[in-house]
């Protein structure tokens, strides 16, 4: 079942993305709107979380008549694996800089720009769209439900 959840999610996905893609260069070919500030959006990033990934998971669960409770796993994480987590995140951190310090000197970054615009914006909108809503989706989707799926499968 998680296999083909999976199938199921990525063809959603790539579906979502051309759409949306085809939608952009749509507008910006009739220049209907702003499309500079449109990418630099924190809620087309939010947007892209719930259309991509969410919205696919309700709909599997229901065409399959599913529960979403059922399948989402309730154990505690426990206060050793947070502060791992929070070690990791640290120390990964000069690792992840030095890799796109040097990836920037063979391609142009289109992400600082983006981050750039994105400094326009309240403080909460990007901890909304940069944060918060791909963690509880992303853990709800691949944690949650497809990890549920697996559990019966050994090591």
């Amino acid at each position: 079942m998680g296999n083909k959840f999976m199938l199921f999610l990525l063809v959603w996905y790539i579906v979502v993305s051309l759409v949306i893609t085809g939608a952009i260069d749509a507008l910006n070919n009739a220049n209907i709107a702003n499309l500079d500030a449109l990418i630099a959006s924190p809620w087309l990033i939010i947007g892209m979380q719930t259309l991509g990934l969410l919205l696919p998971l309700f709909l599997w669960i229901y065409m399959k008549k599913d529960s979403f409770m059922a399948n989402m796993p309730r154990m505690p994480l426990g206060g050793t694996n947070i502060l791992i987590i929070i070690m990791l995140g640290f120390f990964l951190q000069p690792v992840m800089m030095l890799v796109s310090g040097i990836s920037s000197l063979f391609f142009t970054n289109h992400v600082s720009v983006m981050m750039y615009d994105f400094m326009q914006q309240p403080i909460w909108l990007i901890l909304l769209a940069m944060a918060v809503t791909p963690a509880v989706i992303e853990e709800l989707v691949f944690r949650g439900y497809l990890q549920s799926q697996h559990s019966n499968f050994p090591i």
